[in-house]
Order: structure tokens, then sequence, then C-alpha cells
């Protein structure tokens, strides 16, 4: 699914499903959600390059996560995508910035894109060139994070309440029940707490390319 945004009258303007190069020419944001076939060839003709697969979207390593492609910057991140799953999850999201467009690639429905494309319908600012998308964007996915991070703190204050209350029962000689579901829980919050930090290192990585393109390096391949 193709999702555009335009600035209309000073306006934001949302369409689902343009494919059309002159509308999509037009669009400050396009963010391509799970894309058919058609619809990649629709955006790689108005950007002039090829999107990443899916797989090379989940392969990315550091040092291959950002580059330059003419005058295109490619970024990928991993972002937090909390589901119905008892593990979490990080999805890729690509990230392509030019002079006139910000494309955005994912095969995900994390909450911060659905969040900041509300925030667009009545703040036009938001959309005001490429970086400003991207920025909004980022601060969205941290803003996200942030909000994670708190409910990992007040689980793991409750849990802590709880084993001291267990080790209280094993002092007085009373039977210990819930100390396995305790730790049990320790452990998912742990897990989480290391996808976030990845999470918020692929992000450093490319934070500074929402400001002027000079991130990458000058190497003759444009990586990084």
């Amino acid at each position: 699914m193709l999702n555009t945004y335009t600035r209309e009258a000073g306006r934001i303007q949302k369409h689902i499903g343009v494919l059309d190069s002159k509308e999509l020419s037009r669009a400050v944001w396009i963010d391509m959600v799970g894309p058919s076939k058609e619809e990649e060839v629709a955006v790689e003709a108005v950007l002039g390059l090829e999107v990443p697969t899916p797989e090379e979207m989940r392969e990315v390593e550091s040092s291959s996560q950002i580059y330059r492609e003419g005058e295109a910057t490619v970024m990928t991140i991993r972002i937090m995508n909390i589901t119905s799953s008892p593990s979490p999850k990080l999805t890729p999201a690509t990230f392509i910035l030019t002079p006139k467009r910000l494309v955005t690639l994912r095969y995900g429905n994390p909450s911060p894109f659905r969040i900041f494309s509300d925030r667009c319908t009545t703040q036009a600012d938001l959309l005001s060139s490429p970086k400003a998308a991207m920025v909004g964007l980022l601060e969205a996915i941290v803003d996200r994070v942030a909000d994670i991070l708190e409910n990992v703190g007040d689980e793991l204050d409750k849990l802590s309440e709880c084993l001291f209350a267990e080790n209280s029962k094993i002092s007085s000689g009373r039977p210990d029940t819930s100390l396995e579901s305790t730790l049990q829980s320790i452990g998912r919050n742990g897990d989480l707490a290391s996808r976030i930090r990845d999470s918020l290192h692929s992000i450093d990585r490319v934070r500074s390319s929402a400001s002027p393109l000079t991130v990458c390096c000058g190497s003759p391949n444009g990586h990084c």
C-alpha cells in the first residue's frame, strides 16, 4: 500500500494508492507499507533508484545501514513493534531522504507511523520539508520507545516488590509460590530492554542525516 502526503493550500492531504508518477512527484512524504511490485516500480521511477527488498532490509549490517545513491541518502533502522506475540519484535524500516521528498519503506505497522500521520493532519509544518518529515518521524519513534521504557521501569518496580515479598515468605518458612513467574517476568523485561537498546543504537546512527546530507564519509561506493 502507498500512502502519499502532499501540501495543498497550507494543509496536508493524504492520498492512498496513488500510482500516477505526476501525483507521486508532488508528495513530500511517500509511505510504502508492504508494497506490491507495481507500487515499487511506480516509486522507483519517481526516485530514480531501486528500493531495498525485505531481505536486504532484514540483513542490513551497521556498516551498510546508511549509504548514498545519487542525491538520495538511504537509511535503515529497527523499530520496536509491540504485537500480541509474547516476544517483542524489531521491525526494519528504510528511510530514503532526497532534496524533494522522504520515502519510507516498511513491512510492519509500528504505531509511531500512525501517530505521526495523524499529527500531520493538524500540524502541516511537520511536512514543511523532507528533512522535517524525517525528524518528526524519528521523534515519534523515540517517544514510543520512551513510553515502553517507562512501562518496563514500572513493571520492574512491581517485580521488585514481589521478590521482597517472596523473600519474606521464605524467611518465615512459608512456601514460595510465585518466584518462578517473577523471574520469568524479569527475563521478558530484560529481553525487551535489550531490543530497545538495539533499536536506539540504529536510530542514533541515522539521526544526523535529518540535518544536511553530510552523514556519509565520502567513500567511493557511498557507504559510511
